[in-house]
């Protein structure tokens, strides 16, 4: 299995406040942070609708993290690639991947998370280019499925 480390700024410490989790949560391609101890061990996550129920709660977003997040995340063994298959195609999440410590590793993210990031960055592409540029990079790499 192959971790895609390209999530791993998807995390926060305990010591951070709600705001940073709202923060980081508008710059992540996988829409959960994963709230880890000082030695990264996994404590929980944190999820936009973790936010809304806080603030519903009137919780102030200058309060610690650890009061909003999910105290019992979902997670696997780097070794058991059967329950991260399980978690990925069953219940279509991103999986957090952990050690036999409990340390954070990274993430499995679910097919639908890496097509929908891999279409953002494409759409990323059109936007910056002009159709003609477009055409030109294509030519250039071989490509003809650029969106």
């Amino acid at each position: 299995m192959i971790i895609n480390d390209k999530f791993i700024n998807n995390t926060l410490y305990t010591n951070a406040i709600i705001k940073d989790a709202v923060k980081l949560l508008q710059e992540c391609k996988i829409k959960v942070i994963v709230v880890l101890t000082e030695d990264n061990k996994v404590m929980g996550t944190i999820t936009d609708g973790d936010i809304r129920r806080g603030l519903l709660k009137n919780i102030p977003l200058s309060n610690n993290c650890i009061s909003i997040m999910n105290k019992e995340p979902r997670c696997a063994l780097n070794s058991d690639s059967i329950l991260i298959n399980d978690l990925l195609t069953r219940k279509k999440l991103s999986v957090i991947i952990i050690d036999k410590e409990n340390k954070f590793i990274g993430f499995e993210p679910s097919k639908n998370v890496s097509d929908k990031a891999k279409l953002e960055g494409l759409n990323s592409l059109n936007r910056f280019f002009n159709q003609k540029n477009i055409e030109d990079f294509k030519a250039n790499i071989g490509c003809t499925d650029i969106i």
